[in-house]
């Protein structure tokens, strides 16, 4: 190549170049979306395995400056040190958290009694079911119920938890105390859940522009055309 043919090809490149420069950047997921929403199944029994994931999944919320945590929640319940830590893990998360109990068919028994009431947001498909948080022992002989002493414990735990959130604490106490279960539309209409969504679109959507007080911040969702994270 001639040193003339040379120079008008590297004029060339430099012009496309500086063309291609002042074009917009295309838009990447994040910015074509609106706010990230973070998501973290939980299914099956609560062990200290689900504690370490959802830590995991707050920390990355956290980090990401994410606009919410939704755990979807399908468990017949599980361990009562797990849960408990759980609960707190909910209560400090720096953003707020919402359980959605889905999809429907799914149940928030036991354990999932105590998530729900520790969130910030509750909600539940229909045909699901929460409730029946009577705690039980398993010993060489089966299942048997736990003492009086644990009962009390875990009744006030959930009382306080749902007295925390503007929930009814009689009712949450009934989990424990009677194993009251209730539907979907019962837990809605006594104030247990504050929507009823089939899916988190659906929540989602009734979610955008509400307010949500937590650490003495306030919270306005923006949750429209959200970037979904899993």
């Amino acid at each position: 190549m001639s040193n003339r043919c040379y120079f008008r090809f590297l004029r060339i490149t430099l012009i496309l170049l500086v063309v291609l420069m002042m074009l917009p950047v295309a838009a990447s997921p994040l910015s074509a979306g609106g706010k990230t929403v973070i998501t973290a199944s939980i299914e099956g029994t609560i062990t200290p395995g689900k504690l370490v994931f959802l830590e995991r999944k707050i920390r990355d919320a956290e980090k990401t400056g994410a606009e919410l945590l939704v755990i979807i929640l399908d468990t017949p319940g599980g361990l009562v040190d797990a849960t408990i830590s759980i609960n707190s893990a909910i209560l400090n998360a720096e953003l707020p958290v919402a359980v959605l109990v889905a999809p429907p068919g799914a149940i928030a028994a036991s354990a999932g009694s105590f998530i729900v009431l520790s969130s910030d947001i509750a909600a539940m498909a229909p045909g699901t079911t929460i409730g029946a948080a009577q705690p039980v022992t398993l010993s060489p002989e089966g299942v048997e119920e736990a003492g009086d002493k644990t009962t009390k414990f875990l009744s006030k735990h959930l009382h306080n938890l749902a007295n925390e959130k503007g929930r009814p604490p009689e009712i949450a106490e009934r989990f424990v105390t009677e194993n009251l279960t209730l539907s979907a539309r019962e837990a809605y209409e006594e104030g247990v859940i504050d929507y009823l969504a089939s899916n988190l679109s659906e929540l989602l959507e009734q979610l955008h522009g509400q307010t949500v007080h937590k650490h003495d911040r306030k919270f306005i969702l923006d949750t429209a055309n959200p970037v979904i994270e899993t």
